[in-house]
């Protein structure tokens, strides 16, 4: 018994006396993409080193031009994985392999703020909406107007309805309008029981409508500022638009006919020359232009995306660093370790 103990004890002395084992290397491409990743912080590299952590990882980061140049120097074996809000995409995969997503983007809009709400784009898109509801106005004053008047036509001169049809109606359709409108200038009274209990209801009626009309032009021309001036990819049809190269962005716009897109090498570039006039409208992926627009109130980004994104972590194909990264990134959410960063950048 003796014996077993001091084996025992012999083999943890020995355990405990070994050096740990060293961390492992790994390279890490990325791209200045803020707030994602840039030489500062981000999220992307609070991301990688959270996961470095878990794994005992001592991480190098090796800063590349653009999002191309990542991929490719995992290709190449300069680095065993990639990450700067790489968007995963079937022409990538076929190229290298990548984590589940990790975060979901969008591409957006950035433009110069425009108080203006009368452009004509702007007219057309309201008019539907204005136009069904002055049909329904006049839908409600006729039917009022000729009920009012079948029910007190008197043809008293003063406070009364006329007793002729189109004089009659014309008075029907004022006094609907001004009492629907809680006005009420007291120039045409219904004298009789009914007629002031069609008035009640017309009062009850108006209210409604006035408050449905109200909302709905409320709602039509909030949508008339910059944040939607362009909602679809065609609105740039004509126009210039600055992106950053080897984007996703950059495919999308150079998919389009008739659109001037201009590339820079890097988001603030891009960001630069729709201040300076050079462009109409910034593309790119939502948390760069988010970023942005937080700290200067001269641009705005539109309230629709063109294209859903999602970001992964790029890797060789056939890694044996992915099933870990899978891993990790849902111990880190399930953790909070991810909310975390989450709510530090973008919150």
């Amino acid at each position: 018994m003796k014996a077993i103990i001091s084996l025992i004890l012999l083999h943890l002395t020995m355990g405990a006396a070994l050096p740990a084992a060293p961390p492992m290397k790994i390279r890490v491409a990325m791209d200045s993409f803020p707030p994602m990743s840039s030489k500062e912080g981000g999220f992307d590299l609070d991301l990688i080193e959270s996961l470095a952590e878990l794994y005992n990882w001592d991480t190098q980061i090796l800063w590349t031009e653009n999002v191309e140049a990542c991929l490719q120097a995992v290709r190449n074996g300069e680095a065993e994985l990639a990450i700067s809000g790489i968007s995963i995409t079937e022409e990538r995969e076929k190229l290298n392999d990548f984590t589940h997503p990790y975060f979901d983007s969008g591409i957006y809009a950035m433009l110069l703020r425009n108080n203006s709400l009368f452009d004509r784009k702007g007219l057309l898109a309201a008019w539907p909406t204005l136009r069904n509801a002055l049909i329904a106005l006049l839908i409600i004053l006729l039917f009022f107007a000729h009920l009012i008047w079948l029910m007190e036509r008197t043809g008293e001169e003063v406070g009364g309805f006329a007793s002729t049809y189109l004089r009659g109606v014309g008075q029907g359709i004022w006094w609907t309008l001004v009492t629907s409108s809680t006005v009420g200038y007291g120039d045409i009274v219904p004298k009789k029981l009914r007629g002031r209990i069609l008035a009640g209801g017309i009062i009850i009626v108006g209210i409604t409508w006035f408050g449905l009309f109200i909302s709905a032009m409320t709602s039509t021309f909030a949508t008339l500022t910059d944040e939607s001036r362009i909602v679809e990819l065609s609105d740039f049809a004509g126009k210039s638009v600055a992106t950053k190269n080897g984007s996703t962005s950059e495919t999308h716009l150079k998919a389009l006919t008739g659109v001037k897109v201009l590339t820079f090498s890097g988001i603030d570039q891009a960001y630069q020359a729709l201040l300076d006039g050079k462009v109409e409208a910034v593309v790119f992926d939502a948390p760069a232009l988010m970023a942005i627009a937080r700290n200067d109130k001269r641009v705005i980004v539109a309230n629709r995306f063109f294209d859903e994104q999602k970001y992964g972590i790029a890797l060789p194909t056939q890694s044996p660093h992915r099933e870990k990264l899978n891993q990790g990134l849902l111990a880190l959410k399930k953790n909070g370790r991810y909310n975390e960063i989450y709510a530090k950048w973008f919150e």
